[in-house]
């Protein structure tokens, strides 16, 4: 048999993309989140099935095994055993289409064979929102507790140029502490930068379920709460989003409109202190 004879037939990359393509705009998060809950089921499935059916066992070899274990792909828990086998991966890759999230570029892992987003992949889903201007992104010092740590973590944008924010953060609310700080789980081995990066990935996720009104499944390990002095409110809760408006003000100064008006019980948070700053 001779070496051209060997070589498997080429794979039809234009019409894997189309049918690909295809499936996931009839289902995707996005699509089907606004309709009734049957309509939401039902196109959920034809979506999916259409996956399946372009995502052949040969596909999925070739195309999405090859990217496992590589940052240039996607990583799992299990790169160093030679990952998983081909049936998660079509399911971890279906469910991060349907998502909006890319196969490549490590916006994936496979954590204990489930879908993972990651940090790079909410950055680029907060980046390339609609009608999303102006972003920005302010981290404050972390505060460490035996087995993890507390990271302040702000936000400020506009939104087809209305503006918002989100604070997690120390406030106080009458006469209770709310601390809404990002709470991540520290190991011996884990350095500042770490740190920084496990708290940025949970604060873009909330940054994207704010603008969107979806939430991304988390693994065990991020939902792991660190104890605080504090009552934990989640800062998603409309009851909080007032806390926002002392970094919502920036924006609405630079559009030309009146800031926002502050409520009687909020105190401002704190702004972050510099690096080694007692206190």
């Amino acid at each position: 048999m001779s070496n051209q004879q060997q070589q498997p037939k080429a794979i039809d990359a234009d019409a894997l993309t189309s049918a690909i393509t295809k499936a996931v705009e009839s289902c995707s998060i996005e699509t089907i989140q606004s309709l009734p809950p049957i309509q939401r089921a039902i196109q959920l499935a034809t979506g999916m099935q259409m996956m399946r059916a372009a995502l052949t066992d040969e596909v999925v070899q070739r195309v999405f095994m090859p990217l496992q274990g590589s940052k240039l792909g996607f990583r799992t828990d299990k790169d160093t055993q030679g990952g998983y086998p081909l049936q998660v991966v079509r399911d971890v890759a279906t469910e991060a289409m349907i998502r909006g999230f890319q196969l490549v570029g490590n916006e994936v892992n496979i954590i204990a064979g489930n879908f993972y987003a990651t940090k790079e992949g909410f950055e680029r889903k907060v980046a390339e929102f609609p009608g999303l201007t102006q972003l920005e992104l302010d981290v404050g010092v972390p505060h460490v507790k035996e087995g993890g740590a507390l990271v302040p973590y702000y936000a400020t944008w506009l939104l087809n140029g209305v503006p918002g924010g989100l604070v997690c953060d120390q406030v106080k609310v009458g006469e209770q502490v709310v601390d809404r700080r990002i709470p991540i789980r520290v190991n011996e081995r884990m350095g500042i930068d770490a740190i920084l990066g496990k708290a940025k990935r949970k604060f873009c996720a909330r940054v994207y379920e704010r603008l969107s009104g979806q939430r991304v499944p988390e693994t065990d390990e991020d939902l792991d709460a660190i104890p605080t002095d504090g009552t934990v409110v989640d800062e998603r809760t409309s009851a909080n989003r007032a806390k926002t408006d002392d970094l919502i003000n920036k924006h609405k100064a630079n559009a030309g409109a009146p800031p926002a008006a502050k409520p009687e019980t909020t105190t401002p948070a704190k702004p972050a202190r510099e690096m080694g700053e007692e206190g």
